[in-house]
Protein backbone atom coordinates (compact mmCIF):
# COMPACT_ATOMS: atom_id res chain seq x y z
CA UNK A 1 0.00 0.00 0.00
CA UNK A 2 2.63 2.39 0.94
CA UNK A 3 4.41 1.53 -2.41
CA UNK A 4 1.39 2.49 -4.08
CA UNK A 5 1.12 5.56 -2.45
CA UNK A 6 4.34 6.52 -3.28
CA UNK A 7 4.07 5.92 -6.92
CA UNK A 8 0.93 8.12 -7.03
CA UNK A 9 3.18 11.06 -5.33
CA UNK A 10 5.96 10.54 -8.24
CA UNK A 11 3.18 10.70 -11.14
CA UNK A 12 2.47 14.03 -9.92
CA UNK A 13 5.14 15.80 -9.11
CA UNK A 14 6.12 14.90 -12.49
CA UNK A 15 2.81 15.89 -13.67
CA UNK A 16 2.98 19.24 -12.25
CA UNK A 17 6.34 19.76 -12.66
CA UNK A 18 7.55 18.79 -15.66
CA UNK A 19 4.79 19.21 -17.77
CA UNK A 20 4.97 22.80 -18.43
CA UNK A 21 1.80 25.50 -17.89
CA UNK A 22 0.50 26.46 -21.49
CA UNK A 23 1.04 30.21 -22.28
CA UNK A 24 -2.06 32.29 -21.51
CA UNK A 25 -2.69 34.34 -24.92
CA UNK A 26 -2.67 37.63 -24.30
CA UNK A 27 -2.76 38.75 -27.76
CA UNK A 28 -3.77 36.78 -30.91
CA UNK A 29 -0.46 36.73 -33.56
CA UNK A 30 -0.87 39.70 -36.01
CA UNK A 31 -0.21 43.43 -36.55
CA UNK A 32 -1.63 45.97 -34.08
CA UNK A 33 -2.04 49.17 -35.62
CA UNK A 34 -2.11 52.83 -33.60
CA UNK A 35 -1.44 51.62 -30.13
CA UNK A 36 -0.44 53.81 -27.43
CA UNK A 37 3.21 53.16 -25.86
CA UNK A 38 3.39 53.91 -22.61
CA UNK A 39 6.77 52.50 -21.41
CA UNK A 40 9.31 50.42 -22.77
CA UNK A 41 12.15 49.29 -21.00
CA UNK A 42 14.09 46.27 -20.21
CA UNK A 43 12.50 44.09 -22.32
CA UNK A 44 8.90 45.01 -21.31
CA UNK A 45 6.09 47.27 -23.19
CA UNK A 46 3.39 48.58 -21.60
CA UNK A 47 0.70 49.01 -24.26
CA UNK A 48 -2.83 50.12 -24.66
CA UNK A 49 -3.57 47.87 -27.87
CA UNK A 50 -6.81 46.26 -28.90
CA UNK A 51 -8.76 48.50 -26.65
CA UNK A 52 -6.75 46.74 -23.49
CA UNK A 53 -4.09 48.04 -21.20
CA UNK A 54 -1.46 45.27 -21.78
CA UNK A 55 2.28 44.04 -20.55
CA UNK A 56 3.95 42.43 -23.26
CA UNK A 57 7.37 41.16 -23.88
CA UNK A 58 9.66 42.98 -26.15
CA UNK A 59 13.16 42.43 -26.51
CA UNK A 60 15.22 45.37 -27.07
CA UNK A 61 18.69 45.62 -26.04
CA UNK A 62 18.52 49.44 -25.44
CA UNK A 63 17.85 50.30 -21.64
CA UNK A 64 16.91 54.03 -22.24
CA UNK A 65 13.29 54.15 -21.39
CA UNK A 66 10.48 54.97 -24.40
CA UNK A 67 6.92 56.42 -23.10
CA UNK A 68 3.92 58.28 -24.32
CA UNK A 69 4.13 57.37 -28.07
CA UNK A 70 2.09 56.02 -31.17
CA UNK A 71 3.23 52.62 -33.09
CA UNK A 72 2.20 49.82 -34.93
CA UNK A 73 3.17 46.61 -33.09
CA UNK A 74 3.55 43.03 -34.80
CA UNK A 75 2.43 40.42 -32.21
CA UNK A 76 3.97 36.55 -32.65
CA UNK A 77 3.48 34.13 -29.40
CA UNK A 78 2.79 36.57 -27.26
CA UNK A 79 5.72 38.75 -27.65
CA UNK A 80 6.38 41.85 -29.86
CA UNK A 81 8.45 40.96 -32.83
CA UNK A 82 8.45 44.08 -34.42
CA UNK A 83 7.96 48.42 -33.56
CA UNK A 84 6.70 50.98 -36.39
CA UNK A 85 7.44 53.96 -35.07
CA UNK A 86 4.44 56.61 -35.56
CA UNK A 87 5.84 60.10 -36.74
CA UNK A 88 4.06 62.93 -38.80
CA UNK A 89 3.06 64.38 -35.23
CA UNK A 90 1.12 67.29 -35.46
CA UNK A 91 -0.80 69.82 -32.68
CA UNK A 92 -3.66 71.64 -33.67
CA UNK A 93 -7.14 72.98 -32.17
CA UNK A 94 -9.87 71.18 -33.37
CA UNK A 95 -13.00 73.33 -34.97
CA UNK A 96 -15.55 70.60 -35.73
CA UNK A 97 -15.84 66.72 -35.34
CA UNK A 98 -18.31 63.91 -36.85
CA UNK A 99 -16.59 60.51 -35.27
CA UNK A 100 -19.94 59.02 -37.03
CA UNK A 101 -18.80 60.15 -40.55
CA UNK A 102 -15.42 59.88 -39.68
CA UNK A 103 -13.62 63.26 -40.31
CA UNK A 104 -11.90 66.03 -38.15
CA UNK A 105 -11.19 70.03 -38.98
CA UNK A 106 -8.64 71.50 -37.97
CA UNK A 107 -7.78 74.75 -37.47
CA UNK A 108 -4.35 74.98 -39.38
CA UNK A 109 -4.54 71.86 -41.70
CA UNK A 110 -8.12 71.82 -42.53
CA UNK A 111 -10.35 68.70 -42.81
CA UNK A 112 -8.83 65.44 -42.15
CA UNK A 113 -10.20 61.75 -42.85
CA UNK A 114 -9.96 59.82 -39.58
CA UNK A 115 -8.36 56.38 -40.92
CA UNK A 116 -10.48 53.12 -40.52
CA UNK A 117 -8.02 51.84 -37.89
CA UNK A 118 -7.22 55.19 -36.14
CA UNK A 119 -7.25 55.67 -32.14
CA UNK A 120 -8.50 58.31 -29.89
CA UNK A 121 -6.37 58.41 -26.64
CA UNK A 122 -6.63 60.84 -23.38
CA UNK A 123 -3.72 61.38 -21.44
CA UNK A 124 -3.87 62.84 -17.74
CA UNK A 125 -0.93 62.48 -15.75
CA UNK A 126 0.43 58.90 -15.94
CA UNK A 127 -3.01 57.56 -16.84
CA UNK A 128 -4.00 56.61 -20.26
CA UNK A 129 -7.47 55.81 -21.34
CA UNK A 130 -9.41 55.61 -24.74
CA UNK A 131 -11.47 58.67 -25.67
CA UNK A 132 -15.11 57.65 -25.54
CA UNK A 133 -16.62 61.39 -26.37
CA UNK A 134 -16.36 63.32 -29.21
CA UNK A 135 -17.12 66.58 -26.78
CA UNK A 136 -13.29 66.47 -25.81
CA UNK A 137 -11.75 67.14 -29.09
CA UNK A 138 -13.69 70.37 -28.83
CA UNK A 139 -13.11 71.54 -25.41
CA UNK A 140 -8.92 71.58 -25.72
CA UNK A 141 -7.17 74.05 -26.91
CA UNK A 142 -4.75 71.65 -28.50
CA UNK A 143 -4.80 68.06 -29.61
CA UNK A 144 -1.84 66.23 -30.91
CA UNK A 145 -2.64 64.51 -34.02
CA UNK A 146 -0.51 61.36 -35.73
CA UNK A 147 -1.22 62.31 -39.99
CA UNK A 148 -0.51 59.55 -42.42
CA UNK A 149 -1.45 59.38 -46.08
CA UNK A 150 -3.07 62.90 -45.08
CA UNK A 151 -5.41 60.69 -42.83
CA UNK A 152 -5.55 61.18 -38.75
CA UNK A 153 -4.31 58.00 -37.93
CA UNK A 154 -4.48 58.44 -33.94
CA UNK A 155 -5.08 61.87 -31.39
CA UNK A 156 -3.59 62.20 -28.06
CA UNK A 157 -5.37 64.89 -26.11
CA UNK A 158 -4.09 66.04 -22.83
CA UNK A 159 -4.38 67.91 -20.51
CA UNK A 160 -7.13 69.21 -18.73
CA UNK A 161 -10.53 69.71 -20.24
CA UNK A 162 -12.23 72.80 -20.20
CA UNK A 163 -15.89 72.32 -19.75
CA UNK A 164 -16.39 76.44 -18.39
CA UNK A 165 -17.18 77.29 -21.92
CA UNK A 166 -20.03 75.81 -24.39
CA UNK A 167 -20.68 76.41 -27.74
CA UNK A 168 -24.76 76.57 -28.58
CA UNK A 169 -25.46 76.36 -32.33
CA UNK A 170 -28.09 78.92 -32.42
CA UNK A 171 -30.84 77.11 -34.86
CA UNK A 172 -31.84 79.26 -38.11
CA UNK A 173 -34.95 79.57 -40.84
CA UNK A 174 -33.35 76.67 -43.18
CA UNK A 175 -33.54 73.38 -42.13
CA UNK A 176 -33.25 74.06 -38.44
CA UNK A 177 -29.43 74.68 -38.93
CA UNK A 178 -29.00 77.46 -41.18
CA UNK A 179 -29.69 81.45 -41.36
CA UNK A 180 -30.98 83.16 -44.29
CA UNK A 181 -28.85 86.50 -43.33
CA UNK A 182 -27.42 87.72 -40.49
CA UNK A 183 -27.28 91.22 -39.01
CA UNK A 184 -25.95 92.40 -35.72
CA UNK A 185 -24.53 95.02 -33.16
CA UNK A 186 -23.94 95.17 -29.58
CA UNK A 187 -25.13 97.30 -26.46
CA UNK A 188 -20.86 98.34 -25.89
CA UNK A 189 -18.22 98.40 -28.60
CA UNK A 190 -17.51 95.20 -30.55
CA UNK A 191 -14.90 93.77 -33.04
CA UNK A 192 -15.61 91.30 -36.08
CA UNK A 193 -12.23 89.00 -37.52
CA UNK A 194 -12.33 87.44 -40.06
CA UNK A 195 -9.21 85.55 -41.43
CA UNK A 196 -6.89 87.90 -39.24
CA UNK A 197 -8.22 90.98 -40.14
CA UNK A 198 -9.94 92.71 -37.08
CA UNK A 199 -12.70 95.80 -37.14
CA UNK A 200 -13.50 97.48 -34.84
CA UNK A 201 -17.36 98.74 -34.46
CA UNK A 202 -19.22 101.09 -32.25
CA UNK A 203 -22.08 100.29 -29.36
CA UNK A 204 -25.31 100.52 -31.84
CA UNK A 205 -23.53 100.20 -35.15
CA UNK A 206 -25.09 97.41 -37.37
CA UNK A 207 -23.06 95.23 -39.13
CA UNK A 208 -23.98 91.91 -41.59
CA UNK A 209 -21.76 89.54 -43.83
CA UNK A 210 -21.70 87.86 -47.12
CA UNK A 211 -21.93 84.50 -48.27
CA UNK A 212 -18.41 84.35 -49.59
CA UNK A 213 -17.00 85.74 -45.92
CA UNK A 214 -16.09 82.26 -44.56
CA UNK A 215 -15.96 82.67 -40.75
CA UNK A 216 -16.43 85.98 -38.51
CA UNK A 217 -15.94 86.16 -34.77
CA UNK A 218 -17.38 88.70 -33.13
CA UNK A 219 -16.29 89.66 -29.94
CA UNK A 220 -17.89 92.47 -27.12
CA UNK A 221 -16.10 92.34 -24.66
CA UNK A 222 -18.32 94.81 -22.45
CA UNK A 223 -21.69 93.92 -23.06
CA UNK A 224 -23.36 91.61 -25.24
CA UNK A 225 -24.12 90.95 -28.60
CA UNK A 226 -27.50 91.61 -30.38
CA UNK A 227 -28.77 89.45 -32.91
CA UNK A 228 -31.12 91.46 -35.33
CA UNK A 229 -32.06 88.85 -37.95
CA UNK A 230 -33.36 86.66 -35.25
CA UNK A 231 -36.32 86.78 -33.23
CA UNK A 232 -37.86 84.73 -30.17
CA UNK A 233 -39.82 84.95 -27.24
CA UNK A 234 -38.64 87.80 -26.05
CA UNK A 235 -37.75 89.65 -29.49
CA UNK A 236 -34.05 90.19 -31.05
CA UNK A 237 -31.73 88.14 -28.54
CA UNK A 238 -28.86 89.11 -26.70
CA UNK A 239 -26.17 86.91 -26.44
CA UNK A 240 -23.03 87.01 -23.99
CA UNK A 241 -19.71 85.27 -24.97
CA UNK A 242 -18.74 85.62 -28.51
CA UNK A 243 -20.56 84.84 -31.84
CA UNK A 244 -19.14 82.54 -34.37
CA UNK A 245 -20.70 83.05 -37.99
CA UNK A 246 -19.22 80.32 -40.60
CA UNK A 247 -20.45 80.60 -44.23
CA UNK A 248 -22.03 77.51 -46.03
CA UNK A 249 -23.64 76.85 -49.42
CA UNK A 250 -26.99 76.11 -47.50
CA UNK A 251 -26.58 79.19 -45.47
CA UNK A 252 -25.30 81.16 -42.48
CA UNK A 253 -24.72 78.69 -39.12
CA UNK A 254 -24.16 80.92 -35.99
CA UNK A 255 -22.72 79.59 -32.35
CA UNK A 256 -22.23 81.17 -29.26
CA UNK A 257 -19.37 80.63 -27.47
CA UNK A 258 -20.41 81.42 -23.68
CA UNK A 259 -19.49 80.75 -20.55
CA UNK A 260 -21.23 77.80 -19.22
CA UNK A 261 -22.64 79.58 -15.91
CA UNK A 262 -23.70 82.43 -17.73
CA UNK A 263 -25.25 79.81 -20.61
CA UNK A 264 -27.36 78.81 -17.73
CA UNK A 265 -28.72 82.04 -16.99
CA UNK A 266 -30.75 81.90 -20.37
CA UNK A 267 -31.70 78.41 -19.92
CA UNK A 268 -33.27 78.37 -16.42
CA UNK A 269 -35.00 81.35 -17.30
CA UNK A 270 -36.17 79.82 -20.74
CA UNK A 271 -37.28 76.44 -19.49
CA UNK A 272 -38.75 76.83 -16.19
CA UNK A 273 -40.65 80.69 -14.84
CA UNK A 274 -38.45 82.17 -13.34
CA UNK A 275 -41.45 83.11 -10.38
CA UNK A 276 -41.48 79.48 -9.57
CA UNK A 277 -39.40 79.00 -5.73
CA UNK A 278 -35.86 79.82 -5.21
CA UNK A 279 -35.41 75.83 -4.51
CA UNK A 280 -37.09 74.53 -7.27
CA UNK A 281 -35.10 76.58 -9.33
CA UNK A 282 -31.95 75.80 -7.98
CA UNK A 283 -32.97 72.25 -8.68
CA UNK A 284 -33.47 73.18 -12.22
CA UNK A 285 -30.26 74.97 -12.39
CA UNK A 286 -28.60 71.77 -11.49
CA UNK A 287 -30.57 69.60 -13.79
CA UNK A 288 -29.72 72.11 -16.39
CA UNK A 289 -25.70 72.08 -15.70
CA UNK A 290 -25.88 68.27 -15.77
CA UNK A 291 -27.35 68.34 -18.56
CA UNK A 292 -25.30 70.65 -20.12
CA UNK A 293 -22.18 68.88 -18.97
CA UNK A 294 -23.17 65.60 -20.59
CA UNK A 295 -24.53 66.80 -23.69
CA UNK A 296 -21.08 68.91 -23.92
CA UNK A 297 -19.42 64.95 -23.91
CA UNK A 298 -21.65 64.18 -26.59
CA UNK A 299 -20.92 67.04 -28.89
CA UNK A 300 -24.29 66.46 -31.16
CA UNK A 301 -23.45 69.05 -33.03
CA UNK A 302 -19.88 68.64 -33.57
CA UNK A 303 -19.61 68.44 -36.98
CA UNK A 304 -20.50 72.33 -36.61
CA UNK A 305 -18.13 73.14 -33.86
CA UNK A 306 -20.93 73.22 -31.37
CA UNK A 307 -21.34 70.94 -28.24
CA UNK A 308 -25.63 71.75 -28.42
CA UNK A 309 -28.21 73.58 -29.53
CA UNK A 310 -30.77 76.17 -28.43
CA UNK A 311 -33.86 73.94 -28.91
CA UNK A 312 -35.73 71.39 -26.92
CA UNK A 313 -33.03 69.03 -29.21
CA UNK A 314 -30.97 70.25 -26.07
CA UNK A 315 -32.16 72.90 -24.01
CA UNK A 316 -34.32 76.27 -24.49
CA UNK A 317 -31.63 78.45 -24.38
CA UNK A 318 -32.59 82.29 -24.65
CA UNK A 319 -36.15 82.08 -26.10
CA UNK A 320 -37.05 83.58 -23.13
CA UNK A 321 -34.44 86.79 -21.45
CA UNK A 322 -32.67 85.95 -18.18
CA UNK A 323 -34.23 86.80 -15.00
CA UNK A 324 -32.73 88.11 -11.56
CA UNK A 325 -33.78 85.17 -10.10
CA UNK A 326 -32.73 82.65 -12.69
CA UNK A 327 -29.72 84.31 -12.48
CA UNK A 328 -29.91 84.14 -8.77
CA UNK A 329 -30.37 79.97 -8.58
CA UNK A 330 -27.52 79.57 -11.03
CA UNK A 331 -24.99 81.51 -8.69
CA UNK A 332 -26.04 79.73 -5.92
CA UNK A 333 -25.62 76.12 -7.30
CA UNK A 334 -22.23 77.67 -9.17
CA UNK A 335 -20.65 74.60 -10.47
CA UNK A 336 -22.79 71.41 -9.09
CA UNK A 337 -23.96 68.87 -10.68
CA UNK A 338 -25.40 65.29 -10.53
CA UNK A 339 -23.24 62.44 -10.71
CA UNK A 340 -23.71 58.52 -10.78
CA UNK A 341 -20.48 56.22 -11.01
CA UNK A 342 -18.24 59.38 -11.48
CA UNK A 343 -20.10 59.75 -14.39
CA UNK A 344 -22.51 63.53 -15.05
CA UNK A 345 -25.80 62.15 -15.70
CA UNK A 346 -28.30 62.29 -18.91
CA UNK A 347 -30.69 64.25 -16.56
CA UNK A 348 -33.89 64.51 -18.31
CA UNK A 349 -36.39 66.70 -17.08
CA UNK A 350 -40.17 67.83 -18.27
CA UNK A 351 -43.34 69.62 -16.76
CA UNK A 352 -45.65 68.23 -15.30
CA UNK A 353 -46.08 64.30 -14.43
CA UNK A 354 -49.34 62.31 -13.79
CA UNK A 355 -48.73 61.10 -10.31
CA UNK A 356 -46.04 58.58 -11.97
CA UNK A 357 -42.48 58.28 -13.58
CA UNK A 358 -41.58 55.42 -16.48
CA UNK A 359 -38.20 54.04 -16.21
CA UNK A 360 -36.49 55.69 -18.94
CA UNK A 361 -35.84 52.87 -21.14
CA UNK A 362 -39.63 52.51 -21.31
CA UNK A 363 -40.03 55.68 -22.39
CA UNK A 364 -38.05 55.70 -25.70
CA UNK A 365 -37.80 51.88 -25.74
CA UNK A 366 -34.44 51.62 -25.70
CA UNK A 367 -32.57 47.83 -24.96
CA UNK A 368 -31.08 47.27 -21.63
CA UNK A 369 -32.25 48.69 -17.95
CA UNK A 370 -32.69 51.83 -17.19
CA UNK A 371 -29.98 53.53 -15.02
CA UNK A 372 -31.72 54.13 -11.13
CA UNK A 373 -31.77 57.51 -11.27
CA UNK A 374 -34.02 57.12 -14.13
CA UNK A 375 -36.34 54.77 -12.70
CA UNK A 376 -40.43 54.98 -12.64
CA UNK A 377 -42.24 55.78 -9.39
CA UNK A 378 -44.93 57.73 -7.51
CA UNK A 379 -44.68 61.19 -7.51
CA UNK A 380 -46.19 62.19 -4.27
CA UNK A 381 -45.66 61.78 -0.55
CA UNK A 382 -45.98 57.67 0.86
CA UNK A 383 -49.47 57.00 2.13
CA UNK A 384 -49.76 56.39 5.66
CA UNK A 385 -52.74 53.46 5.28
CA UNK A 386 -51.46 52.51 1.45
CA UNK A 387 -54.83 53.31 -0.32
CA UNK A 388 -52.94 54.06 -3.42
CA UNK A 389 -51.32 51.06 -4.36
CA UNK A 390 -49.52 51.73 -7.79
CA UNK A 391 -46.38 50.12 -7.93
CA UNK A 392 -47.41 48.24 -11.21
CA UNK A 393 -49.71 50.12 -13.91
CA UNK A 394 -48.95 47.93 -16.81
CA UNK A 395 -52.36 46.61 -16.09
CA UNK A 396 -54.43 48.11 -18.49
CA UNK A 397 -57.44 48.21 -15.46
CA UNK A 398 -54.93 49.35 -13.27
CA UNK A 399 -54.23 51.93 -15.20
CA UNK A 400 -57.83 53.47 -15.58
CA UNK A 401 -58.60 53.18 -12.70
CA UNK A 402 -55.24 55.39 -11.57
CA UNK A 403 -55.70 57.85 -13.79
CA UNK A 404 -59.27 58.45 -13.53
CA UNK A 405 -58.53 59.99 -9.82
CA UNK A 406 -56.81 62.38 -8.38
CA UNK A 407 -54.72 60.61 -5.75
CA UNK A 408 -54.60 63.12 -2.42
CA UNK A 409 -50.72 62.81 -1.69
CA UNK A 410 -49.74 63.86 -4.87
CA UNK A 411 -47.43 66.70 -5.45
CA UNK A 412 -49.00 68.38 -8.55
CA UNK A 413 -52.83 66.98 -8.05
CA UNK A 414 -53.61 70.38 -8.14
CA UNK A 415 -52.33 71.72 -11.78
CA UNK A 416 -54.17 71.86 -14.27
CA UNK A 417 -52.49 69.25 -16.83
CA UNK A 418 -52.10 66.89 -13.64
CA UNK A 419 -55.44 65.28 -15.56
CA UNK A 420 -56.94 65.67 -19.15
CA UNK A 421 -59.02 64.32 -21.03
CA UNK A 422 -60.59 64.67 -24.60
CA UNK A 423 -62.75 62.36 -27.64
CA UNK A 424 -61.92 61.72 -30.99
CA UNK A 425 -64.45 61.05 -33.58
CA UNK A 426 -63.91 57.90 -35.55
CA UNK A 427 -64.14 59.44 -38.99
CA UNK A 428 -61.38 62.35 -38.06
CA UNK A 429 -58.87 59.61 -36.40
CA UNK A 430 -59.57 58.05 -39.95
CA UNK A 431 -58.34 61.54 -41.75
CA UNK A 432 -55.71 61.88 -39.52
CA UNK A 433 -54.09 58.46 -40.00
CA UNK A 434 -54.91 58.19 -44.14
CA UNK A 435 -53.14 61.49 -44.53
CA UNK A 436 -49.99 60.70 -42.74
CA UNK A 437 -49.35 56.61 -42.37
CA UNK A 438 -46.76 57.00 -45.62
CA UNK A 439 -45.08 60.00 -44.25
CA UNK A 440 -44.82 58.06 -40.59
CA UNK A 441 -43.53 54.46 -42.28
CA UNK A 442 -41.03 56.23 -44.33
CA UNK A 443 -39.56 58.51 -41.55
CA UNK A 444 -39.28 55.32 -39.08
CA UNK A 445 -40.42 51.75 -40.58
CA UNK A 446 -39.41 50.40 -36.86
CA UNK A 447 -41.97 52.40 -35.19
CA UNK A 448 -44.95 52.01 -37.14
CA UNK A 449 -46.21 48.68 -39.08
CA UNK A 450 -49.21 48.06 -41.41
CA UNK A 451 -50.83 45.12 -41.69
CA UNK A 452 -53.06 45.64 -44.79
CA UNK A 453 -53.87 44.30 -48.75
CA UNK A 454 -54.62 47.99 -49.41
CA UNK A 455 -51.91 49.69 -48.36
CA UNK A 456 -54.09 51.69 -45.49
CA UNK A 457 -55.47 50.80 -42.70
CA UNK A 458 -59.25 52.39 -44.12
CA UNK A 459 -61.83 53.37 -41.25
CA UNK A 460 -60.13 52.80 -38.13
CA UNK A 461 -63.17 50.98 -35.41
CA UNK A 462 -61.39 50.32 -32.75
CA UNK A 463 -57.89 51.28 -30.85
CA UNK A 464 -56.46 49.23 -28.21
CA UNK A 465 -53.12 49.72 -25.79
CA UNK A 466 -51.29 46.53 -26.70
CA UNK A 467 -48.57 47.38 -23.92
CA UNK A 468 -47.79 49.86 -21.09
CA UNK A 469 -44.88 49.99 -18.71
CA UNK A 470 -44.95 49.42 -14.77
CA UNK A 471 -45.05 53.34 -14.28
CA UNK A 472 -48.02 53.76 -17.32
CA UNK A 473 -46.83 54.78 -20.15
CA UNK A 474 -48.37 53.58 -23.20
CA UNK A 475 -45.58 51.30 -25.16
CA UNK A 476 -47.44 50.32 -28.12
CA UNK A 477 -50.92 50.74 -29.90
CA UNK A 478 -52.82 49.18 -32.17
CA UNK A 479 -55.85 50.37 -34.58
CA UNK A 480 -57.68 48.21 -36.55
CA UNK A 481 -59.32 49.77 -39.31
CA UNK A 482 -61.69 48.18 -42.08
CA UNK A 483 -58.62 46.81 -44.20
CA UNK A 484 -56.28 45.73 -41.36
CA UNK A 485 -54.26 46.44 -38.27
CA UNK A 486 -51.78 49.60 -37.71
CA UNK A 487 -49.43 49.19 -35.34
CA UNK A 488 -47.81 51.64 -33.56
CA UNK A 489 -44.95 51.67 -31.08
CA UNK A 490 -42.98 54.76 -29.00
CA UNK A 491 -44.47 57.16 -26.73
CA UNK A 492 -43.74 60.20 -29.03
CA UNK A 493 -45.48 58.22 -32.11
CA UNK A 494 -48.36 57.69 -30.25
CA UNK A 495 -49.35 60.85 -29.42
CA UNK A 496 -48.96 62.16 -32.90
CA UNK A 497 -51.24 59.42 -33.91
CA UNK A 498 -53.83 59.81 -31.75
CA UNK A 499 -53.93 63.38 -32.01
CA UNK A 500 -55.05 65.20 -35.52
CA UNK A 501 -54.71 68.45 -35.25
CA UNK A 502 -56.83 70.88 -32.75
CA UNK A 503 -57.38 68.15 -30.84
CA UNK A 504 -59.56 70.22 -28.04
CA UNK A 505 -58.48 68.66 -24.55
CA UNK A 506 -60.11 69.80 -21.05
CA UNK A 507 -57.79 70.13 -18.48
CA UNK A 508 -58.66 69.07 -14.47
CA UNK A 509 -59.64 73.01 -13.89
CA UNK A 510 -61.95 72.79 -16.38
CA UNK A 511 -60.04 75.15 -19.08
CA UNK A 512 -59.32 73.95 -22.59
CA UNK A 513 -56.51 73.34 -24.87
CA UNK A 514 -56.02 72.84 -28.38
CA UNK A 515 -53.17 70.38 -29.39
CA UNK A 516 -51.50 68.81 -32.59
CA UNK A 517 -49.90 66.45 -30.03
CA UNK A 518 -51.08 64.50 -26.60
CA UNK A 519 -49.51 66.27 -23.80
CA UNK A 520 -48.02 62.87 -22.48
CA UNK A 521 -48.03 59.48 -23.09
CA UNK A 522 -50.47 58.48 -19.35
CA UNK A 523 -53.59 58.16 -21.21
CA UNK A 524 -56.29 55.37 -21.02
CA UNK A 525 -58.43 54.57 -24.50
CA UNK A 526 -62.10 53.77 -23.54
CA UNK A 527 -63.94 52.56 -27.45
CA UNK A 528 -67.23 54.57 -27.68
CA UNK A 529 -69.29 56.72 -29.58
CA UNK A 530 -66.43 58.21 -30.17
CA UNK A 531 -63.06 57.42 -29.02
CA UNK A 532 -62.53 58.76 -25.06
CA UNK A 533 -59.18 60.00 -23.60
CA UNK A 534 -58.60 59.76 -20.07
CA UNK A 535 -54.70 61.34 -19.21
CA UNK A 536 -52.14 63.13 -17.21
CA UNK A 537 -49.05 65.24 -17.23
CA UNK A 538 -47.01 66.86 -19.74
CA UNK A 539 -44.18 66.06 -21.30
CA UNK A 540 -41.95 62.94 -21.45
CA UNK A 541 -41.79 61.47 -17.62
CA UNK A 542 -38.80 60.38 -17.55
CA UNK A 543 -36.41 62.20 -14.36
CA UNK A 544 -37.43 65.70 -12.42
CA UNK A 545 -40.88 67.63 -13.00
CA UNK A 546 -40.36 70.61 -13.16
CA UNK A 547 -44.27 71.36 -11.33
CA UNK A 548 -43.24 68.52 -9.03
CA UNK A 549 -40.32 70.56 -8.35
CA UNK A 550 -41.77 73.22 -7.45
CA UNK A 551 -44.66 72.08 -5.45
CA UNK A 552 -42.02 70.38 -3.28
CA UNK A 553 -40.41 73.68 -2.88
CA UNK A 554 -43.12 75.14 -1.16
CA UNK A 555 -43.29 72.34 1.09
CA UNK A 556 -40.12 73.12 2.31
CA UNK A 557 -37.94 70.99 0.70
CA UNK A 558 -34.27 72.10 -0.27
CA UNK A 559 -33.15 71.48 -3.90
CA UNK A 560 -30.77 68.82 -2.20
CA UNK A 561 -34.06 66.88 -1.13
CA UNK A 562 -35.90 67.67 -4.40
CA UNK A 563 -32.53 66.82 -6.34
CA UNK A 564 -32.59 63.30 -4.88
CA UNK A 565 -36.05 62.40 -4.71
CA UNK A 566 -36.61 62.68 -8.81
CA UNK A 567 -32.82 61.18 -9.10
CA UNK A 568 -32.11 58.41 -6.72
CA UNK A 569 -28.86 57.34 -5.47
CA UNK A 570 -26.42 59.98 -7.36
CA UNK A 571 -23.97 62.72 -5.53
CA UNK A 572 -24.04 66.14 -5.71
CA UNK A 573 -20.24 67.37 -6.65
CA UNK A 574 -18.69 70.66 -8.22
CA UNK A 575 -17.02 70.27 -11.61
CA UNK A 576 -14.46 73.46 -10.23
Amino acid sequence: MKKLLWIIVVVLVLVLFLNPKKEETILADGQYENCYLMSLKDGKMKVIADGEELELVCPVSDSTEKRDKIIDIQIEKNKVKKIVWKEGMVTDKVDAVNLTEGWICLSTYGTKEIDAKGEFYIKSGDEVRLLSKAGSLLNRDKVSFYIFDDKICAAVLAGNEDIRTIKVLLHGEIEGIYHESVRLTAEAPYSVTVDGQRTEYDAGEETSFSKDMGEAKITCEDGRIHILSMERASGYPKYRGDIVVRSYEEGFVLRNDVNLEEYLYSVVSSEMPSTYSEEALKAQAVCARTYAIYQMGQAYYGEYGAHVDDTVNSQVYNNVAETESTKMAVDLTTGQYLSYEEEPICAYFYSTSCGMTSNVKDIWLSQGDSPVYLSGGFQGEPSDDGSYDFADLSDDEKFYKFITIVPENAYEKEEPWFRWKGKISYDKLSEHVESHIDDWIKENPSYYHLESDQDTVGKILKVQVVSRSKGGVIKKISLTGEYGVFTVTGEYQIRKVLCPDKTELERKDGSKKTCNMLPSGYFAIENKEDILIHGGGYGHGAGMSQNGANKMAEKDYHYEDILGFYYPETRLVEAY
